[in-house]
């Protein structure tokens, strides 16, 4: 889910905050609106009342009988949660969709504990105009609705990406170089940076760079090798592209590339931490050996079938 330290940090703020935030809110609401009429603010269009709400968003399902809540509110949804953190956390996400989804999880297990906890969550927030209102909602809610915003934002914003391919250029040799270290140590071993280097000085036109907006965020190879099959040389991502379909667009290019030359094997030579990502298209491991790429950076020969559309 992390691509780099921004992110990450990002992450842990978020956390921090939508967490600390509602918990904090819902004690000074208990501590001060329990028992009370309540308070209004800008013309009636702000109110804050204290409600505890024993079914789920905006009090859907508190009329169900106590198992069927049970039931649905804390076990079901305890562990969709645990499968969305195991979701989110294999796959690399950008920012903003890393963002989204810390925000959406951590509002839902706040409300999450205060079932398991008291059996109820407390809401104290409603808005609007007249007779024009919304339920009575708390600070966790907005994170989970924000969180689902900026989620779908980041991903429609992923969807529509322009990726440009061409061919290498020399001059686009420090770009490409800077794609290297974005991946080193976390994919590449450090070591590996002059071979890299050596190999883009002689790359011929058979090395591609993927652009956005004129600018290089991928690149890979194809090379003919023995018994007419291919091998994927030095498929690079910007880390600041990754999570946002720049990898599967890639893959989805090399593959038509394959199928337009008539060849079903490609080779891939890969890392113990680039595997996962090549397995997703289908490939499988052939051999592995340790230390292959330098110390701690073991090698895994795959191979990956393409099959005819």
């Amino acid at each position: 889910m992390l691509g780099n330290l921004a992110t990450r940090l990002i992450v842990i703020l978020a956390i921090g905050l939508t967490i600390g935030c509602d918990r904090v809110t819902k004690h000074i609401a208990e501590a001060a609106l329990a028992g009370t009429a309540g308070r209004s603010y800008l013309a009636d269009t702000i109110r804050v009342t204290f409600a505890e709400n024993r079914g789920g968003f905006l009090g859907a399902g508190a009329d169900m009988a106590p198992p069927a809540r049970i039931l649905f509110f804390t076990v079901a949804t305890g562990l969709a949660l645990v499968a969305l953190m195991i979701a989110a956390l294999r796959r690399k996400w950008n920012t903003v969709a890393a963002l989204g989804l810390t925000m959406f999880i951590a509002g839902g297990a706040s409300n999450w504990y205060d079932r398991v906890a008291r059996g109820s969550v407390i809401d104290f927030l409603n808005v609007g105009v007249g007779t024009v209102r919304t339920g009575i909602f708390n600070v966790a809610d907005v994170a989970i609705m924000c969180g689902a915003a900026l989620f779908m934002l980041a991903e429609l914003r992923r969807k529509g990406l322009p990726i440009e391919f061409r061919e290498f250029q020399p001059e686009e040799r420090d770009a490409c170089l800077a794609l290297f270290d974005g991946n080193s140590p976390g994919f590449f071993a450090a070591n590996e940076r002059e071979d890299y280097a050596a190999f883009l000085a002689a790359a011929g036109g058979t090395y591609r760079v993927c652009l956005i907006d004129g600018r290089v965020i991928g690149a890979y190879g194809l090379e003919p090798s023995p018994a007419g099959a291919m091998s994927l040389r030095w498929i690079l991502l910007s880390p600041a592209a990754q999570g946002r379909g720049v990898g599967t667009a890639v893959m989805a290019r090399v593959l038509a590339e394959l199928r337009a030359a008539g060849v079903t094997h490609l080779h891939i030579a890969a890392s113990h931490k680039s595997a996962t990502f090549f397995a997703r298209f289908g490939a499988t491991e052939v051999s592995t050996t340790p230390d292959g790429w330098g110390p701690g950076m073991h090698r895994v020969d795959m191979v990956l079938i393409a099959a005819a559309e």
